[in-house]
């Protein structure tokens, strides 16, 4: 494990990577934010327990990008990170979600050439995952993937996931981009 964030410790602008986990946390007192995660061989992030509030990461080249399972009673918060390149999930989570607020998976962007975008169990109750920052894009694997058996009560999903093979976004987002231009995603992945 690259670095156990725990009992209201934050974590910013650290590069963490070459771990089996990159980062491990289980309460939403600490903070993940500004973070480079990648190149771990399980999780950029591993949230257990009680939760986490995680936000304005880039996580990249990990087997999951975000991943865990959390008590009933914990949450999760994981809002504008970039999420990419990830071999299973961007973002593979349960649990939580019975307590208020509830669970949230808002303004990220999540590009998975393979593997899923966004992996919710079935006792992942309670989630809202969309916004108008949100933006999913895969090729020929699933965008979201959610447990089939029932309703999970609570889910809201606020984003349009059509999969015509492009990017699946929704409300305003769609609406301004423009023919040409290169998604947040790209100009990164130049980057590298």
């Amino acid at each position: 494990m690259g670095l156990a964030v725990i009992n209201g410790v934050v974590a910013k602008n650290n590069d963490v990577y070459g771990n089996y986990d990159g980062i491990y946390t289980q309460d939403m007192t600490s903070l993940i934010a500004g973070n480079r995660i990648f190149s771990n061989a399980d999780d950029g992030i591993l949230v257990t327990a009680y939760g986490a509030l995680i936000t304005g990461n880039r996580i990249y080249s990990n087997k999951n990008g975000i991943a865990g399972t959390l008590y009933t009673n914990g949450r999760y918060d994981i809002e504008n990170n970039l999420i990419y390149a990830n071999t299973a999930a961007g973002i593979d989570i349960g649990g939580g979600g019975n307590q208020l607020p509830n669970n949230k998976i808002i303004g990220n962007t999540i590009y998975q050439s393979v593997g899923t975008g966004v992996k919710l169990s079935a006792s992942s109750v309670n989630t809202t995952l969309g916004g108008f920052a949100d933006r999913l894009q895969r090729r020929l694997q699933p965008v979201l993937s959610r447990h089939q058996r029932g309703r999970q009560p609570g889910f809201v999903r606020r984003i349009d996931l059509r999969q015509s093979g492009g990017m699946a976004g929704g409300g305003r987002d769609a609406e301004r981009r423009k023919p040409g231009r290169r998604s947040e995603i790209h100009r990164h992945q130049r980057r590298r």
